[in-house]
């Protein structure tokens, strides 16, 4: 494309040419000349060369300015200014008269508007680079009206969002998908990623799912009419591509055959990881709702085509968008605050899948291990995921030294930050806790811990740092009725729960006090990550029997810890029970499990407990409920007292 040549093809007003950004003369410079005049409440110029001339642009602007100068959108202006500003503002009438001026592109290298020449190349790929023309609007809010104040306070400003439209020939809807069942090498597939939801019985179609009455059916054809509507959509990406094969884990999976289903979701960190590409319904809440079919876009566009001169016959096309709100459609609200984001099982989908394509809210938006990009003409940026651990030295397999010089393994603080994001999505079945991460776990462990085990959420190598976590609200948080791990694991608790112990500088000391002695967990055949249906752990520490532990702290409601640990009537630390239902007055244990500090003021060298409730007389077996910090004043608290052996379940 070094030598293509791009020209809009559709006429527009003197003003308006001076903005086309196909124009390689439309450098700042010559944007700065470009003015329009026009007349508050109805800005008829703006209208005579729309509806006369035929001016698309024109009519955009106008469409702007009639929404820019409603009176919602003028009191929403007007209030952030502070009251001395707007008893600045004249007292005299306003005229109604409009000036637009400062044209600026706004590109990723550029994103102040300088002068777009300077990367501006003959051949019009400029246009691949901008994603945002401003205009300035004067005045704005209307009382600040006086030509003394024409300046940033007293102006606003439009913004019209721009991207590149390329054509897409019709997908190939001649013969119906079927299920296919591979042995050995996988062909080049695609996969799918979405919210199945709760639609209504009647709303599910046929073939939503694979069970085995319907299997061998499956096998030989499956109508596209009776697929949900987020499988035909994908169905009709692929073909798009010039693929064939796709993945969707409830055609996949046989969905009422347990063992199937075990053995798969074991699988899935594999599945997404070895695909060729991940497409995600990320504006579907449910699998009937689609994802090609986009909602009629709130504010009005214009599209122009323009043609490349070495394919005529390809007819893309630029589109001028009115954006006043533009924050609303970035990837943080269209991806991160999205019901698909909010859900357990598609973390491990995101982080795991090498390339993935979003259909969001309104647009695209694409990730890959080395960049992320968007159909909004922004430039392509450098990925900057929370788990780059995974997209770099996972994945590359490149040597790591741990501990480091001060004895801190970012190994582990890597898994637990993974797992604190993990805990605050939702799953549709409580038993999925940990068969939803059982992918990142795999991946872990081959980047990191190979000689490592996994037991319930945690590792054996770091585990008396691992069960030092916290809930991060014990008033919400809660023990499902439904067993999903044993209660010195995370993954026992339904809340977001974090490593306070870790989250301290890093020169911190931490000396070990409690002995691990063993740890076993009940898991299914051939999913050693997977669910669990039990676990023990044995341990050899210093235990001790509080007298009081229901006073809650002084300082409490200003942190997590919101309970004074007594002991012979004086408190010796703060608690927090992992969840508000656990605080008991009477028979809560504390088990020193670490010593930690760098010994200075701002972080005392300390004891870390576990909270525990006795389950039996001989005091052997116990249930963990919380978590707890001694003051450094009893750092000898348990100097006298003997080590026990005890089991935690």
């Amino acid at each position: 494309m070094a030598s293509d040549v791009l020209t809009l093809s559709k006429n527009r007003c003197a003003q308006c040419s001076t903005i086309d950004p196909c124009n390689p003369s439309s450098t700042k410079k010559s944007l700065s000349k470009s003015v329009w005049f026009d007349k508050y409440p109805e800005f008829p110029a703006l209208k005579a060369s729309a509806v006369k001339g035929c001016c698309d642009l024109c009519g955009l602007l106008r469409h702007a300015l009639l929404h820019f100068y409603s009176d919602t959108e003028i009191a929403k202006a007007e209030s952030d200014y502070d009251e001395a500003t707007q008893n600045m503002w004249p007292k005299t009438t306003w005229n109604g008269d409009v000036k637009i001026f400062n044209g600026c592109y706004f590109t990723e290298e550029y994103p102040t508007g300088h002068d777009r020449s300077t990367i501006a190349d003959t051949d019009g790929r400029f246009v691949e680079a901008i994603y945002c023309l401003d205009l300035t609007v004067w005045p704005y809010p209307p009382r600040a009206h006086h030509e003394s104040l024409l300046r940033s306070s007293s102006a606003g400003k439009l913004q019209f969002e721009i991207y590149t439209q390329p054509y897409v020939g019709p997908a190939d809807d001649s013969q119906d998908p079927k299920l296919v069942v591979t042995a050995g090498e996988s062909p080049p597939y695609v996969i799918l990623s979405h919210c199945w939801g709760k639609p209504a019985k009647s709303q599910v179609p046929r073939n939503a799912r694979t069970l085995s009455g319907n299997l061998q059916d499956m096998q030989s054809a499956i109508p596209l009419s009776t697929l949900p509507q987020n499988f035909q959509d994908a169905t009709a990406t692929v073909r798009a591509l010039g693929l064939r094969y796709l993945w969707i884990d409830a055609l996949c999976i046989v969905q009422d055959s347990k063992r199937d289903w075990e053995l798969e979701a074991a699988r899935m960190g594999d599945y997404y990881g070895s695909a060729y590409i991940t497409l995600v319904a990320t504006s579907a809440r449910s699998s009937i709702d689609g994802f090609l079919t986009r909602s009629p876009w709130p504010w009005p566009s214009v599209t122009l085509p323009y043609c490349i001169e070495e394919a005529p016959s390809e007819h893309p096309n630029i589109c001028f968008r009115y954006q006043p709100e533009l924050s609303k459609y970035t990837r943080t609200n269209a991806i991160d605050n999205s019901t698909w984001d909010s859900r357990g099982w598609t973390l491990q989908e995101r982080v795991l899948s090498n390339r993935t394509l979003h259909f969001a809210q309104g647009r695209l938006f694409w990730e890959c291990r080395n960049t992320k990009g968007s159909e909004e003409n922004r430039r392509p940026r450098e990925i900057d995921y929370y788990y780059p651990w995974i997209a770099t030295e996972a994945a590359t397999g490149q040597p790591l030294v741990y501990p480091d010089a001060a004895g801190f393994d970012h190994r582990y603080e890597r898994w637990y930050r993974l797992v604190t994001i993990y805990s605050r999505r939702e799953l549709s079945y409580e038993a999925d806790i940990l068969p939803a991460l059982s992918g990142l776990a795999q991946t872990f462990r081959r980047g990191y811990t190979e000689q490592d085990e996994y037991v319930a959420g945690l590792w054996r190598a770091d585990l008396l740092s691992g069960l030092l976590w916290m809930t991060m609200d014990s008033s919400s948080a809660i023990r499902p009725s439904e067993y999903r791990a044993p209660s010195w694991s995370w993954a026992s608790v339904k809340g977001e729960v974090n490593w306070p112990s870790r989250s301290i500088p890093r020169h911190c000391r931490y000396d070990y006090t409690a002995k691990l002695l063993e740890a076993k967990t009940n898991t299914e055949l051939g999913a050693p990550m997977g669910a669990v249906s039990g676990g023990t752990l044995q341990l050899l520490g210093k235990l001790q029997r509080l007298d009081q532990v229901a006073k809650p702290s002084e300082w409490g409601a200003f942190t997590r810890f919101r309970y004074d640990l007594v002991f012979g009537e004086e408190p010796i630390g703060n608690g927090a029970f992992d969840v508000d239902s656990e605080a008991r007055a009477d028979d809560v244990w504390i088990l020193q499990t670490e010593l930690q500090g760098p010994g200075d003021s701002y972080f005392p060298y300390h004891p870390n407990c576990l909270l525990l409730n006795r389950l039996d007389d001989e005091a052997t077996r116990f249930s963990r409920i919380g978590y707890g910090a001694l003051n450094e004043d009893y750092i000898a608290f348990f100097n006298d007292v003997e080590l026990k052996e005890l089991c935690l379940v």
